[in-house]
């Protein structure tokens, strides 16, 4: 009686800890037997998008930080309309790639059927990706305002993207 008493006492803080999201997170994706390589492949391929519009994101922050400092009394309404959208396109396809990663294992504690399960999980790296491609495209008619190509050319960007986005639209 006594052992049984003083095992729970000295297990009543562990019990209550609960993991970090990231940790179960990795315990979803990567220790479970039972997960397919299609998951693994899904995974790889959104963490690669995050990473890779990680520096759009920075970007944002650096124009963000550019419209904070000019003078904006000076500004035309152009600059408020066009650097938003131009801080939308930026900030989306990141978040979007995020979000895509948390989904599955989100909607598998739902404890829906299998294919209820696949088919969701399917159609949310669908939609990521198309809303992924339509922000890119948006972000080559955006680059084109002049809102956007002050900011560019003051960070010395302008050459860089225009030709970058020349060879897509070539395609």
């Amino acid at each position: 009686m006594y052992s049984m008493l003083r095992a729970k006492f000295m297990s009543e803080g562990h019990d209550n800890e609960k993991p970090s999201y990231l940790t179960e997170l990795k315990k979803f994706y990567l220790e479970s037997v039972s997960r397919s390589a299609l998951l693994i492949l899904y995974l790889v391929f959104f963490l690669y998008a995050a990473i890779f519009y990680s520096d759009h994101a920075v970007l944002a922050l650096k124009f963000v930080w550019y419209i904070f400092w000019l003078h904006t009394s000076l500004l035309d309404l152009s600059f408020l309309f066009w650097g938003a959208l131009f801080f939308i396109s930026l900030l989306v396809p990141f978040a979007a790639s995020l979000y895509a990663i948390a989904m599955p294992f989100e909607i598998c504690k739902l404890r829906w059927g299998r294919n209820h399960t696949v088919a969701l999980i399917i159609l949310i790296a669908i939609a990521a990706g198309d809303l992924m491609y339509m922000m890119d495209r948006a972000l080559v008619y955006l680059e084109t305002k002049k809102p956007v190509i002050a900011f560019l050319e003051h960070k010395q960007l302008k050459e860089n993207l225009t030709a970058k986005n020349a060879e897509v639209l070539k395609k």
